[in-house]
């Protein structure tokens, strides 16, 4: 299963084959339901999301209290709030599935370790 995995999300995960089972593991398979909100407005971002499966949007909504779209996201494609996720604060936005949606989850913890050791140079095997 880890090498049709590796052939699916190596290349866009950028992750090599000798590296990959060790990030997959990271990973949490999850769904959302059509409607389900991965993210609201004031929240704090845990977690940096791929969709394997179906269209997520991301909004903010105005003074006027109207809902404005300002990305989508399809297949094969990251989403989260980055501002969020990297700076430690509040969101300004919403991340709502427009369909039932297939995700994987890397956690907040999970990714700066991953910053850190490619910074560092190292992997779990040393």
């Amino acid at each position: 299963m880890t090498s049709n995995n590796y052939q699916r999300y190596g290349e866009l995960f950028q992750v090599d084959s000798d590296h990959f089972e060790e990030f997959y593991a990271l990973l949490q398979d999850t769904k959302l339901l059509k409607s389900d909100f991965f993210l609201k407005q004031g929240e704090k971002c845990k977690y940096l999301g791929f969709i394997k499966k179906g269209t997520i949007r991301s909004f903010y909504i105005n003074d006027q209290g109207r809902e404005i779209n300002f990305g989508f996201y399809f297949e094969n494609e990251f989403f989260t709030d980055y501002e969020s996720i990297l700076c430690d604060t509040v969101s300004n936005m919403n991340i709502q599935a427009l369909e039932n949606c297939e995700i994987l989850l890397l956690s907040k913890d999970h990714l700066q370790d991953l910053y850190k050791k490619k910074r560092t140079g190292s992997s779990s095997e040393e």
